[in-house]
């Protein structure tokens, strides 16, 4: 479950990589001693008055920090976590609604919202979406069903 966490703050992508590598699990490690370090560094300036140099674990993990902060911003931006009928976590455009569907599509590397228009069985485009476990055709069975549908 931490590693579905680890991907979904970042979309599992970085500047250049899609899917994130596994080294990002170590970003991540940084990232959180940072975090720790952090509030040891302020419990000591709060405690003693004292503000020393940093430890060179503080400044490395403070690029990582940073540049995993910058991943979060990216894959983040517009977007908020949702979880699926089926269970599966995800990262969705904010303006989603209730009613709005997940569609595989044949050949796309994510995932898509779609807004049913109603009874007409056509469909409005509303974006694309990360669900982790399901992303570049994983989920799509090749022999599985099909529908055809009509986008306005």
């Amino acid at each position: 479950m931490e590693d579905v966490f680890i991907r979904l703050l970042i979309g599992d992508r970085t500047e250049t990589e899609w899917p994130a590598p596994d080294s990002v699990r170590g970003l991540y490690d940084r990232f959180m001693l940072t975090v720790r370090l952090s509030e040891k560094l302020i419990q000591r300036v709060e405690e003693q008055g004292e503000n020393g140099p940093a430890d060179d674990d503080y400044i490395e993990g403070t690029l990582a920090g940073r540049r995993y902060a910058h991943l979060i911003s990216r894959a983040w931006w517009g977007r908020r976590v949702a979880v699926t009928r089926k269970g599966y976590v995800c990262l969705i455009p904010e303006h989603v609604r209730q009613g709005d569907a997940v569609w595989l599509v044949d050949g796309a590397q994510t995932p898509y919202v779609l807004r049913p228009r109603g009874a007409t069985g056509t469909w409005e485009f509303v974006g694309d979406c990360y669900v982790h476990g399901v992303m570049d055709g994983s989920a799509v069975v090749s022999d599985g069903p099909r529908e055809v549908i009509k986008l306005v």
